[in-house]
């Protein structure tokens, strides 16, 4: 049985799971873009491709922490909800 705070969870679980790895990979062709228009030892370069490496490693980061707490607390309640349903 799916109750709303389960279906605005799996909603929102959805979206991190859709969503960050999506900005960490335009992160990552910004970078490479980046690369290919002031070529890879420009000091543009220099300067902005740290930042960008550091963000994109950043979103990764979050994306397996918050991937992770979606997972356990969405199969948890689910489990739970189908246990003790009640006719």
């Amino acid at each position: 049985m799916a109750t709303k705070k389960n279906v605005k969870g799996k909603s929102y679980c959805d979206a991190v799971n859709k969503e960050l790895p999506a900005m960490k990979k335009r992160i990552e062709e910004m970078r490479e873009e980046l690369i290919r228009t002031y070529g890879a030892e420009s000091d543009v370069v220099r300067a902005h491709e740290t930042q960008l490496l550091e963000l994109a490693e950043s979103i990764d980061w979050k994306f397996h922490i918050l991937a992770k707490d979606c997972r356990i607390e969405l199969t948890d309640i689910q489990e739970v909800e189908s246990f003790v349903e009640l006719p």
